[in-house]
């Protein structure tokens, strides 16, 4: 058995900008989330700064922009 999704892909993709109406800034949403990772990763204790060090070292999230953790 085999099914084709392409269809109710493509009917998919093509109500997302309906649905998010025409409000919505890219830009705007990009300045959230940046602000959303340096308040999440913002104030981290030693043992938890460590954690987040570890993915940050196999650049599998990025390394935070501002304070004392300044992209190299």
């Amino acid at each position: 058995m085999a099914f084709d999704l392409a269809v109710d892909v493509s009917r998919r993709r093509a109500a997302v900008l309906p649905a998010i109406g025409a409000h919505w800034d890219p830009a705007v949403v990009l300045a959230n989330e940046q602000a959303a990772c340096e308040m999440l990763y913002s104030g981290l204790d030693s043992p938890t700064q460590q954690i987040y060090d570890y993915p940050v070292a196999a650049r599998v999230i990025p390394r935070r922009q501002s304070g004392n953790d300044v992209a190299d």
